[in-house]
């Protein structure tokens, strides 16, 4: 299944809008009103999308964290109108299964330069109550339209190319089901049992010369393994918390380098700093994820 077919959506209706008030700090109901009746009410439309979770797209039963991100981003970028994801933050709030979902989208503004949209996807499953899959925003824009000085303190990685490293194939375990998704190669100098430490490398594009887009970048950021598998702490449940990516091109080659390192294991959580180049070594994308660390011998 390719790629933009599995994170489709569908718009299905669209709610009314909500009024806020131009001073929504005023704790004093009449001086809100004063500063509304003064600057304006603002109206934020609503409008749900339709979708599905399909099997295959899965780590353990739960859907890929950026799969499922990629499908909330989607929805933003198809509201909007606009060409490019720019920016995307996201909390993971219960589990994506596979099955029908709701993606609700509040255009938050509506600028010259970017829209900004907040964005709820939820499960809608008749079987069991919905829950909200993912909460966060979204910022979209033109990226043709992006021009400036550039300053880049960090080159991209020197690694083998994609027929030099190691080809991830899914299981229904460890590879995941998600790695037959698209075509991984992973750094042999990175790879599992590699003593690495909390560092992967490697490549990934979209199988069947899929081109990639902005959504694709979203799908690359969290599609790597784990970083602390690298480490002697024998992790065995990482679910993330919260992720952000912001887009700075849009992808020009199929294959993509992707960096993803951590620095920090505190609390029984770790960040996960993941920066995407294309095959000239431009960056194209930089992502940072929250995730818990489960221990195989926790319980």
């Amino acid at each position: 299944m390719r790629f933009a077919d599995a994170t489709a959506l569908a718009e299905t209706a669209a709610r009314n809008p909500t009024r806020y008030s131009a001073d929504t700090s005023a704790r004093n109901p009449s001086q809100a009103a004063d500063s509304a009746q003064a600057a304006g009410d603002a109206e934020i439309r609503a409008t749900v999308y339709t979708g599905e979770i399909h099997p295959g797209w899965d780590i353990m039963g739960n859907a890929n964290g950026g799969y499922t991100m990629s499908m909330f981003a989607r929805a933003a970028l198809i509201d909007s109108g606009r060409n490019d994801v720019i920016s995307v933050s996201a909390h993971f709030l219960s589990p994506g299964k596979p099955g029908p979902v709701q993606a609700s989208v509040e255009q938050i503004k509506n600028g010259k330069k970017f829209a900004t949209s907040r964005v709820e996807l939820r499960s809608n499953q008749e079987s069991e109550v919905a829950k909200t899959v993912l909460s966060g925003t979204v910022i979209t824009g033109n990226l043709d339209d992006s021009d400036g000085p550039e300053l880049i303190a960090e080159n991209a990685p020197d690694i083998p190319d994609p027929e030099s490293c190691v080809r991830v194939i899914g299981t229904d375990s460890f590879p995941p089901p998600f790695s037959n998704r698209i075509d991984q190669r992973i750094d042999p100098a990175t790879a599992m049992g590699s003593n690495a430490g909390p560092v992967v490398r490697g490549w990934m594009r979209l199988l069947d010369d899929e081109p990639m887009d902005t959504i694709a970048l979203i799908l690359a950021s969290d599609s790597l393994p784990p970083t602390v598998f690298n480490t002697d702490l024998e992790p065995w449940w990482v679910p993330t918390v919260q992720m952000t990516i912001h887009v700075r091109r849009r992808p020009q080659t199929n294959w993509l380098l992707l960096n993803s390192e951590t620095r920090f294991v505190t609390g029984g959580m770790f960040e996960v700093d993941n920066t995407i180049y294309d095959e000239d070594g431009d960056v194209l994308a930089h992502s940072r994820q929250l995730q818990l660390l489960g221990l195989a011998h926790s319980g």
